[in-house]
Parts: C-alpha cells; structure tokens; sequence
C-alpha cells in the first residue's frame, strides 16, 4: 500500500479531517492496483524462444559423427541415442538454404551404471 504524505496546516486536526484521512489510507488506491497487475505481467512473460526456419528452404546436411578413435575410447559397449540438431540459414545471394549439423549424442562415462 502506498502512503501519501500530507502537510498539516495547522496542529489541531477536526474530527471530519482525520476521518477523511484514514479513509484515504484504508482504500487502495488505483496507481496501486495497475502496477500490482503491472508486475504479475512482467512475472507470467516467457521467455523468447526462437520460430525454426522455415520448411521450403533447401536443406544440406552435415553430420559430424565422433572419430574412429573416440568410438574405441568408449569401448564396444555405449549406446547410440540420436543427433543434436542445431541449424543456420546462410544466404548467397539470391539463394536460401539452411545448414542442419547432426552431433553425436551418446551418455556420458561418468554417469554410466554398471550392470
């Protein structure tokens, strides 16, 4: 609740005057009740998320897939689990496309169980 400061004129204070004032002090005011709804907004926004490119560019494809050396790091035993896909629309003029990279994605050692 927001206090407003009033400047006393006088030292004695009527009976209506201290009443208008208490009123004053008990109701909400208007400017209180547009921030409270002001801040409830600001905390209920999302965040920005990014629209993907658009479907009728063409796509080209580079898959960066772990080394032979890395796979014989991990053994024979790991798991393949998919790609990670991150994309970048680079123009030439006149001439749209969209790079999709496919990463390697395997779980960690570290978090591995051991059966």
């Amino acid at each position: 609740m927001r206090i407003a400061r009033t400047r006393i004129s006088s030292l004695y204070i009527d009976e209506a005057e201290l009443e208008q004032l208490l009123a004053d002090l008990d109701s909400p005011e208007q400017g209180d009740a547009e921030s409270t709804a002001q801040e409830k907004a600001d905390s209920e926004r999302k965040k920005p998320v990014r629209r993907p490119l658009p479907e009728h560019f063409n796509r080209v494809e580079k898959i960066l897939d772990l080394s032979d050396e890395e796979k014989a790091a991990m053994g024979d035993d790991w798991t393949f689990m998919g790609y990670d896909t991150s994309e970048q629309l680079p123009i030439i003029p006149r001439q749209h496309y969209v790079i999709t990279s496919l990463r390697t994605s395997v779980p960690s050692m570290s978090r591995r169980t051991t059966r």
